[in-house]
């Protein structure tokens, strides 16, 4: 099982990554496998991969359909330096990946890194060791059309390794933020790469030890606006795992993606606006979000989500429903399950004077105890 590192707060660890992660080996060319956390628009695109030698010089470029990637290369040397790139607009959020050479020596690199280093990320439900740790990842868009992500990211893939000549956990996790021959995150094709060990023969600049990921790729620092895409701000992801904050989230400044639920925390970020919200409970009935018919209360007017689709994992940790908003609803006697509800409503506008009148009416019937027989089964 190979092991990598990882981040656990701002100290380096060691993680046995999962050999499934790992793609086998093509023979004389290099595979990549990428796991994908989120996308953020029609199934998202799979970025580009260039692979380089220790001279920063091309000896390969591939490109799938899916996670796994061949890159043919030129030759049989070591494809130290990669680069992913995202080639089209709808971004996606990669969580990891892991790199077989034609020698067979693999090598993953996680998306907690870039976090770490102050990407645009968000939390992932994404497996990547048998003791169940989970990564997030960080966001690749080729325009960061909706105010985040990076064109590309380049790593050198030996520096996830737990050996000390490499990488190792002798240096502190911030050591890598400042080192962009190791990561880097670029948002034009032409950006200016930096080699490992530091080699200007190439034309490659020597490393650096000072600044950050972002500040080393010439990034603007006035960005777009963050304004999601309708698939994200549509979506609302609810999450069970006690190491996801959603307060962490809605605090972060980098941090982009739906809204976030954590039932542990009992809260709700609003990742458009950034604001949390607790759940509301027995105690709390306004001015919270609703977990169960997820909408919130804002005290002000009712709102009834509808649901496109409900998506739960076989882990039975997170799921994702994509809702709209409706003004009124009125519920319908008989109306027992979803599909009924659904069929029995429909948005109207009522006014306070028909509410008034509607009190009136209903306060003229006797209640003859219970609306169903305890032998018949409700909420099915």
């Amino acid at each position: 099982m190979p092991d990598g590192l990882g981040v656990m707060s701002s100290f380096i660890s060691i993680i046995s990554f999962m050999s499934s992660l790992f793609p086998d080996s093509p023979g004389s060319n290099s595979a990549m496998r990428l796991g994908i956390g989120l996308n953020e628009g029609a199934g998202g695109n799979v970025p580009e991969v260039t692979v380089f030698n220790a001279n920063y010089e091309n000896i390969g470029c591939g490109r799938g359909n899916f996670v796994d990637l061949e890159v043919h290369q030129t030759s049989n040397q070591q494809p130290l330096n990669v680069e992913l790139e995202q080639p089209q607009n709808d971004g996606i959020c990669l969580a990891y990946a892991t790199h077989t050479w034609p020698d067979g020596h693999q090598y993953g690199w996680v998306g907690d890194w870039g976090a770490f280093c102050g990407a645009d990320s968000y939390e992932t439900q994404v497996v990547v060791d048998d003791s169940g740790i989970t990564t997030q990842c960080v966001w690749l868009d080729k325009d960061s059309s909706a105010g985040q992500g990076s064109l590309g990211l380049h790593l050198w893939m030996p520096a996830s390794s737990p050996e000390r000549n490499k990488g190792g956990t002798e240096h502190p996790a911030e050591w890598y933020c400042r080192h962009p021959a190791i990561m880097q995150f670029y948002d034009t094709p032409d950006a200016t790469h930096y080699t490992w060990p530091p080699n200007t023969r190439m034309g490659g600049r020597d490393i650096v030890d000072g600044g950050d990921v972002n500040n080393s790729t010439g990034a603007s620092e006035d960005r777009p606006g963050r304004t999601r895409s309708l698939e994200i701000a549509t979506e609302l992801v609810v999450n069970y795992n006690a190491a996801h904050s959603a307060a962490k989230l809605c605090d972060s400044e980098t941090s982009f993606g739906p809204d976030f639920v954590s039932m542990t925390e009992q809260l709700a970020c609003d990742m458009g606006t950034d604001t949390l919200w607790p759940l509301c409970n027995a105690n709390i009935t306004i001015y919270c979000f609703d977990a169960e018919i997820k909408a919130l209360n804002d005290g002000a007017e009712q709102r009834e989500v509808e649901s496109i689709y409900e998506k739960e994992d076989n882990s039975g940790l997170t799921f994702s429903t994509h809702f709209t908003y409706m003004t009124t609803i009125i519920p319908m006697p008989g109306a027992t399950t979803t599909a009924r509800v659904k069929d029995n409503s429909k948005q109207i506008d009522v006014t306070d004077e028909e509410t008034e009148q509607i009190d009136v009416n209903l306060a003229k019937f006797t209640a003859a105890g219970e609306r169903y027989p305890a032998s018949i089964p409700v909420n099915t």
